[in-house]
């Protein structure tokens, strides 16, 4: 029998041969945390079901089959009906409550560290005359970086002179410098992916793996040869259609993650993936939007489906439906309700505030009090500023994301009270 998981929430089943880590049965502390399905008996964990599928056939249940089930989207889920009370508007409702309380702190782009660094060095660069295709180019390097350490130093090294990108000599003295800074923060840290997105696989696609394949000449051209498509695309005109366009131009740029060697060619392509990829495309309209002043727009279907496929991954999934934003008029919705949310983050808000309603495992009870009590206190909104800064600050590197980090510093300020 084919069984199909839906990995949302605890199984409660208390069987004594589940081997879910988060089950109230004999085997809670197993190593591996099962997925979870839906069976005629309620939700039980892979471990429960295969168990009682063996068992069945044994004759030791009785016999009725379990029926596995997971519903279309998940929609009609049971932690769905935990935070919806059988309504998914209100599951809608709570997210924009989140959003417009600004309890999701990567809703906004002042709160992602690495990209602030990146547009704070475009724009001064803009300010002290650099050529349009020299900021293009820094920015494919600063994007390539990616890091907000490593950011910060591309543009100590770079400082106010104009950038010789056509000048080889010129690209072998930045990346000796900035190496060397590398190096010395790798040293006093014990990280290695110092100076590059310390988060999932973009440790493998950013910092010094990037760096140390702009050594090569080729990667050297294909970076002037992308600025050079990317020179015709105007604030006046950037839409849904561009966004696929230069999507499609950064999957197909060729950029190395490592310099080739004569025995072994480099590990991969920079943008060859499609999440990568649909990482530089967001960074480019952000700035597009914030530095050249193009217009806030809103996905059409063609857009919203190539967001599926590339970031469409089962924790996005599950949010998606979560909150009920499964379609593309559903986020445009969510976007105009929200006016200072964009769709460049409207995935990552709709991940991390399902990840802090899921921190506290009591289906939604404190994440929802937290939320109320808050809307009850305009007044707390200075507190959630001062909470954001400090986790701006401090950065990424914690195992929780920035939304769980707030609620749960805003549920120890509340306590006190």
């Amino acid at each position: 029998m084919q069984l199909k998981y839906l990995r949302w929430g605890k199984c409660t089943c208390a069987d004594a041969n589940c081997t879910n880590a988060n089950c109230r049965g004999t085997h809670a502390q197993a190593a591996s945390v099962q997925a979870r399905v839906g069976t005629a008996a309620g939700p039980r964990c892979r471990g429960c079901a295969a168990s009682m599928v063996a068992r069945l056939g044994q004759g030791q249940l009785p016999a009725a089959l379990p029926v596995h089930r997971r519903p279309a989207s998940a929609r009609d889920g049971p932690a769905l009906r935990e935070c919806s009370a059988g309504d998914r508007s209100q599951a809608k409702g709570l997210l924009i409550r989140v959003l417009l309380l600004q309890l999701c702190p990567k809703a906004s782009t002042e709160n992602i560290p690495e990209y602030v660094a990146m547009r704070d060095c475009l724009r001064r660069g803009a300010q002290l005359g650099w050529p349009h295709a020299v900021c293009l180019q820094t920015w494919i390097v600063l994007q390539g970086i990616r890091g907000k350490e490593g950011v910060e130093a591309a543009a100590e090294i770079m400082g106010i002179g104009v950038p010789s990108w056509q000048v080889d000599a010129y690209w072998d003295a930045f990346c000796e410098r900035w190496e060397a800074r590398y190096h010395a923060a790798a040293q006093s840290t014990g990280r290695v992916t110092v100076f590059g997105h310390e988060d999932g696989l973009a440790q493998g696609m950013s910092g010094h793996h990037f760096v140390a394949a702009l050594r090569c000449p080729v990667q050297r051209h294909r970076v002037r040869q992308l600025a050079r498509h990317l020179e015709v695309y105007t604030a006046e005109t950037f839409g849904p259609r561009e966004v696929l366009q230069i999507k499609s131009l950064i999957n197909e740029s060729g950029l190395q993650l490592r310099l080739p060697t004569a025995s072994k060619q480099g590990s991969g392509l920079a943008t060859s993936s499609g999440y990568n990829a649909m990482n530089w495309t967001r960074c480019f309209s952000l700035l597009m939007r914030e530095l050249h002043g193009a217009a806030k727009f809103y996905f059409s279907k063609q857009m919203w489906k190539t967001m599926l496929q590339c970031q469409g991954g089962h924790d996005v999934h599950e949010a998606l439906a979560f909150f009920g934003v499964e379609s593309a008029s559903e986020a445009n919705a969510l976007l105009e309700e929200c006016p200072d949310l964009t769709w460049e983050l409207l995935f990552v808000a709709l991940c991390e505030s399902r990840q802090a309603w899921q921190h506290f495992e009591d289906q939604g009870e404190e994440f929802c009090r937290i939320v109320a009590y808050v809307e009850a206190h305009p007044q707390y909104s200075r507190v959630i500023r001062r909470l954001t800064d400090l986790i701006r600050e401090r950065g990424a590197r914690h195992q929780h994301c920035f939304s769980t980090r707030l609620f749960r510093a805003l549920r120890k300020s509340i306590g006190r009270r």
